[in-house]
């Protein structure tokens, strides 16, 4: 029988971050977004209580100080390809960052010229609740619940299915859950902890159903 080819295809991803385990990798969207095609060299500034790294890219011929190369893939025609720094020595001293390798996070604007990520699960995914039962299966990770107006009413964790079918809750004003698939137990208490806190301080109180009850899912 003969061999059927499966050639490589490259696939074009949004502007995103993918965090390795010694440094970063910006997608071809990503590269167009910030305009990095011309970029040599990258400066890096973490924030451990907002879980942000930023990134301030330079096109300087000579390196500046304290910055890493910044690197770029073989451009094909004229396409932008994607690019990417080794930040070892970062990583080593931030392992909270390391914590997130093998993962994508979108790449946004940030003050001062700057560009940054969010390492943290940012509830990127979006349900109605019509749906909870049939198409999320076991999934388990944080969650919220956003009413009509748009409003956070509540922030959890645990198996997402079953949370939303418990009895107390189906007079709750849910118009969608957004959520974050997380393995283990410590982790999702501890994104949950994190994302109450970052509303507490946004907003001066916790989501309406949060401060009905303990944080336990």
């Amino acid at each position: 029988m003969p061999l059927k080819p499966h050639p490589a295809v490259y696939v074009a991803q949004g502007p995103e971050v993918r965090v390795t385990n010694n440094g970063f990798h910006f997608t071809a969207e990503a590269v167009r977004l910030a305009d990095l095609n011309e970029m040599r060299w990258v400066s890096v500034f973490t924030d451990l209580s907002e879980r942000r790294v930023a990134f301030k890219f330079s096109a300087d011929p000579s390196k500046p100080r304290g910055h890493y190369k910044f690197s770029h893939g073989r451009k094909r025609g004229d396409d932008l390809m994607p690019g990417w720094c080794v930040t070892k020595r970062i990583h080593n001293s931030e392992p909270w960052i390391g914590k997130a390798a093998r993962r994508y996070f979108p790449l946004d604007k940030h003050p001062d010229g700057l560009w940054s990520i969010m390492l943290a699960p940012v509830f990127e995914r979006r349900i109605p609740p019509e749906d909870v039962v049939a198409k999320l299966g076991d999934a388990e990770g944080i969650y919220r619940y956003v009413n009509d107006a748009g409003d956070v009413v509540y922030i959890g964790r645990g198996r997402i299915r079953d949370r939303y079918r418990e009895p107390q809750r189906r007079d709750w004003p849910i118009a969608y859950i957004e959520y974050s698939v997380v393995e283990g137990v410590a982790e999702q208490e501890e994104w949950e902890a994190f994302h109450l806190d970052e509303h507490e301080r946004k907003y001066g109180i916790l989501p309406t159903f949060n401060k009905r009850r303990e944080r336990s899912g």
